[in-house]
């Protein structure tokens, strides 16, 4: 189980299926890295509760000298060393590895 801290509270976070579910809730696909902020907030909010208090945590956070840049590692590890996460990584990647079989024509 991760660790975040976030304005002198830490939260332990293991992000499992529910978790991944709830981030497609909010609409954070987390396959998609172009937008850091959407998907640091949505693992925040699966500590916190919900989207806006994780983005008014945030900003707390950072108005108060946070540093956004560990906050960033933290949510990241909580994501990447999900059992569930790696298990779809691992399914994804062994996929696309397999050979395509092309259907002959008769």
């Amino acid at each position: 189980m991760n660790r975040i801290s976030l304005n002198d509270k830490e939260y332990n976070l293991e992000i499992d299926f529910n978790g991944i579910c709830k981030l497609a809730e909010y609409g954070i696909d987390i396959y998609d890295r172009t937008s850091p902020f959407v998907l640091i907030r949505g693992i925040v909010a699966l500590a916190v509760g919900d989207l806006e208090q994780a983005g008014e945590e945030i900003q707390r956070h950072i108005v108060n000298g946070g540093d956004f840049g560990k906050l960033a590692e933290e949510t990241t590890a909580c994501l990447e060393d999900s059992g569930f996460f790696q298990a779809m990584l691992q399914k994804t990647t062994l996929e696309a590895k397999k050979p395509k079989v092309k259907a002959s024509a008769k």
